[in-house]
């Protein structure tokens, strides 16, 4: 670096990481899109692209800046070079969020985040031969009230966080094999998952079509005969099968022969089944390395319940009936409640009682009351123990494709938990964006597609840089210091954390210098190309 002549008052600001998620918002066009789709109706400072792009850098931030703190985001960042040139920390308030969430609702969130997908991802770079769909809900606080029935319904649900004093909406997306979100979605704090998932189906389809054969794969919400029926015939599907399934439950229980999977951790057993009249495949499998914890789990319960089901029995025997066959109907009711003493043996014996309740031998003339009393000895069926032992570590898989594999449906469906980090990331307390605060269900909507365009944002630059990293042969170092090539993007942020832009009077020019710009920054910025480069970029700013 040149010797300074002298700094520029103010001159410090931060860029961090967010020039990389900059140049990957630019280089997916979402700004172009949104102006496109929203283009401004008055004269104001900013268009709503800009104040999406804003948003989302606010929500990639990885701050304690909420979203409702918007402007105060941005007080030490590098505005100009962010947003554009001419654009001011003045322009970015409370007002401009609400502006663009307007819009956003008034267009279609779901409408708008589905253009971003279909006009920015490069079918050959994304390939989705994989669609992973789930849902969760967020919890919120205030009271909503509808003014529309076509806004969703911030009401009482079913809370994943056990909150169930809080409204809450539904938040479902469809992602690609790698993490990709393609398709959002909100609905009703009260919405069923089994109807909102099959529901985002259906409407996924409607907005992108592809040339080539595609799973949609779900997890035991979305199995239900109702659902399958409604989507086998046009769609290859893949899901968990409810394990309180009766048919479910007595396989996981039999006792057949398993035989080891590609995968060498897990074992399986194929069978077919025409559940819900649909012809499929089921493919239990054994997960090797659950067996053990799963049958401590089982055992402490069947010990539980081993437990209650004597001291039920216990109170029966003291308890007196006033009929033999009142007797006979507690037994075996006690029994069909209890089936691991299914084998239990009992006798109903009667005494005579004296009416009044005294003690001591009857008068000869005295009349006597006859009750009866349950004589049983528990004794435990080895085979319903047995059988729900053979449960550890088993789950069932189904799908209508009965040519897929076990080793490729299991391989298919293990895939699911990429639409379940993409919940964990939207929910992590720093990504803060998730904080719902906004008082009308119209911005909610809009928030859930801002969500969900901070996903896609985000895994679309950890795919890119793994992905250059592998082909290139280079790498990074990760938190112990030791080279990967395939980092959290959460990490490679944490890299760039000491970055600034510090403008500066050398020999008589204004000029702006990326300061503690690493060599992995530079190496990362430079495979990444010219959309993120031109953020790390020292410059003249003589004449702007």
């Amino acid at each position: 670096m040149e010797i300074l002549d002298s700094y520029v008052d103010g001159s410090i600001e931060s860029i961090y990481h967010l020039g990389l998620v900059a140049g990957i918002f630019d280089s997916l066009h979402i700004g172009i899109i949104t102006d496109n789709s929203l283009p401004k109706k008055r004269q104001y400072n900013l268009s709503h692209g800009q104040v999406l792009k804003a948003m989302v850098l606010n929500g990639l931030g990885f701050t304690e800046r909420r979203l409702y703190l918007f402007p105060k985001f941005f007080n030490d960042l590098a505005v100009e070079n962010l947003l554009g040139e001419g654009v001011r920390l003045e322009h970015l308030n409370d007002d401009v969020i609400g502006r663009t969430l307007d819009a956003v609702y008034e267009y279609g969130a779901t409408r708008l985040f589905n253009e971003i997908v279909v006009q920015s991802l490069i079918n050959d770079e994304f390939a989705a031969k994989l669609i992973h769909v789930d849902t969760t809900n967020f919890s919120v606080y205030g009271k909503y009230n509808r003014n529309s029935d076509n806004t969703i319904n911030i009401t009482k649900g079913y809370p994943k966080d056990g909150r169930w004093d809080l409204n809450r909406f539904v938040l479902g997306i469809a992602t690609n094999q790698v993490g990709i979100p393609l398709f959002v979605e909100a609905f009703s704090g009260n919405k069923q998952d089994s109807e909102s998932i099959i529901e985002m189906i259906q409407n996924f389809q409607k907005s992108l079509i592809f040339d080539e054969k595609v799973y949609y794969i779900a997890d035991a919400a979305f199995y239900s005969e109702d659902n399958i029926k409604q989507i086998s015939e046009t769609t290859f599907w893949i899901s968990r099968a409810k394990g309180t399934i009766s048919e479910v439950v007595n396989l996981t229980k039999s006792d057949v022969e398993m035989i080891d999977c590609g995968d060498e951790r897990y074992s399986c057993f194929e069978t077919m089944s025409g559940y819900g009249n649909v012809e499929q495949k089921w493919v239990m499998y054994e997960a090797k390395e659950r067996v053990k914890s799963d049958l401590k789990k089982i055992e402490e319960k069947l010990e539980k319940k081993t437990i209650k089901a004597k001291n039920e029995i216990s109170r029966l025997m003291n308890q007196e009936f006033s009929c033999q066959e009142d007797a006979e109907k507690a037994i075996k009711k006690w029994i069909v409640k209890n089936p691991m003493f299914g084998s239990t043996t009992y006798s109903i014996i009667s005494k005579n009682k004296r009416e009044n309740g005294k003690k001591g031998r009857p008068r000869a003339d005295e009349i006597l009351k006859k009750v009866f009393f349950i004589r049983a000895k528990p004794n435990e069926d080895s085979e319903i123990i047995k059988g729900e032992k053979l449960r550890a570590g088993r789950f069932v898989l189904a799908t209508n494709d009965l040519e897929l594999t076990a080793d490729e449906l299991l391989s298919n469906y293990k895939n699911q938990n990429t639409v379940e980090r993409g919940f964990r990331f939207v929910k992590d307390k720093q990504f803060l964006v998730s904080e719902v605060f906004l008082k009308k269900e119209e911005r909610i909507e809009a928030l859930a597609a801002l969500m969900a365009i901070c996903l896609f944002v985000y895994a679309v630059a950890e795919f890119r840089i793994r992905k250059v990293l592998l082909e290139s042969g280079e790498s990074v170092p990760d938190q112990k210091d030791k080279p990967t090539n395939k980092p959290t993007l959460k990490w490679v942020f944490f890299l760039f954390r000491r970055v600034r832009e510090v403008t500066i009077i050398c020999d008589g020019n204004l000029t702006v210098k990326i300061q503690n710009y690493s060599l992995d920054n530079q190496k990362i910025v430079k495979l990444l190309g010219s959309y993120c480069e031109k953020y790390y970029r020292d410059r003249s700013t003589c004449g702007m």
